[in-house]
């Protein structure tokens, strides 16, 4: 049985995993890693599309997201849209440039999961899916109860 420093031991191995896949994707475009993820953000989440959703969904700082976003406007890869019910809500749009990369982000993913779940076979992998979806439940669960 895995004990609970094997679990995070795990997890931050997936994490470097997917850190240094954004990272080769960000000497590409001459970009700082997290300005990277940012974008990998919103080209993988349709709909999340705030600075806000990117601090919560991927715990990242929010002075560092908001130093990104910065970044990504100055290099005209990003822009602001206000949104039309809520003013003080704002959306973070690709421009055409930042548009350009969904290629490149989307084959980096495939080779992430790829990479990830190699040799696996679809049970596996269903069984995994299954078995993700409960941990994530019952961290909300527990997470609500503390």
């Amino acid at each position: 049985m895995l004990n609970n420093t094997a679990i995070l031991q795990n997890v931050q191995l997936v994490m470097q995993l997917f850190e240094r896949s954004a990272s080769s994707l960000a000497q590409k475009y001459g970009l700082l890693p997290l300005e990277m993820q940012v974008l990998i953000f919103l080209i993988n989440n349709p709909g999340k599309d705030t600075a806000t959703d990117i601090v919560e969904l991927r715990m990242l700082p929010k002075a560092n997201v908001s130093k990104a976003v910065e970044g990504l406007i100055q290099k005209k890869l990003l822009l602001r849209r206000p949104d039309t019910a809520d003013r003080r809500r704002i959306h973070l749009v690709l421009t055409p440039a930042g548009a350009a990369m969904t290629a490149d982000v989307k084959a980096a993913r495939d080779d992430f999961t790829t990479d990830l779940f190699a040799g696996f076979t679809q049970r596996q992998l269903d069984e995994y899916a299954a078995l993700n979806a409960r941990i994530v439940k019952n961290a909300h669960s527990a997470l609500e109860r503390k």
